[in-house]
């Protein structure tokens, strides 16, 4: 069964989250490449029994190759895609000319891209007030944004069922910052500042990697 159409037996909302990963490689892409933490992948993982083992493989698997299909499609140049582990399983798309290792510490090369998103597997949900316990969609997100003027306050927050410093997490982490602040122009506001996505693992992290394009070498791993 299709990866996609799996995971729409068990959860829509996770499904066109993925599906949305998967498109992003085949979209314009900015000179330093593309990151994504999969940290609703986790969210959701972290209450269902059905995201196993053999799901996990098959989804990291479906991504690189989602990726791969998709840079190629807009670029030439060489890329590495990463799929590597930080706070939450991340997924990378970064210049051949960088160096491959996108985290400080000692990295461990792994053959399979489902070792990474295996190293999450039965994991329970970090505890920090932050983090939601219930996630909104981004759609849902900007358009309760727009209905509120831009507002990233109390009111905006409450209507997506969030405290405010959850609001910004979510924005922070689904990369949505570009998009508020357009919100916040059109209806005059000041540009919101927003922190990068969050990251960084203090033990050594699992990471696998291909290289595509030009210059990009036959094998796969480091």
């Amino acid at each position: 069964m299709d990866i996609l159409q799996q995971t729409r037996n068990n959860s829509a909302a996770l499904a066109d989250y993925l599906a949305s990963v998967m498109a992003r490689a085949a979209q314009p892409l900015a000179d330093d490449g593309l990151c994504l933490h999969l940290w609703r992948l986790e969210h959701v993982a972290a209450m269902s029994d059905w995201i196993d083992p053999a799901y996990r493989r098959g989804l990291a698997l479906a991504l690189i190759a989602a990726w791969r299909d998709g840079v190629s499609q807009v670029s030439q140049a060489g890329w590495r895609i990463l799929l590597y582990q930080d706070v939450m399983p991340t997924l990378a798309l970064r210049p051949i000319r960088e160096l491959p290792m996108p985290l400080p510490g000692a990295a461990r090369p792994v053959a399979a891209p489902g070792d990474v998103l295996m190293a999450y597997h039965r994991a329970p949900w970090p505890s920090d007030d932050a983090l939601p316990a219930y996630v909104p969609a981004a759609e849902d997100i900007l358009e309760v944004i727009t209905a509120h003027a831009g507002s990233l306050g109390r009111k905006s927050a409450a209507a997506l069922g969030l405290k405010p410093g959850s609001l910004r997490f979510v924005i922070e982490q689904d990369g949505l910052a570009r998009a508020v602040n357009i919100i916040r122009a059109d209806h005059g506001r000041a540009l919101a500042r927003f922190r990068a996505p969050q990251g960084g693992v203090a033990q050594p992290y699992l990471i696998y990697q291909e290289t595509i394009g030009s210059g990009a070498r036959a094998t796969i791993g480091f």
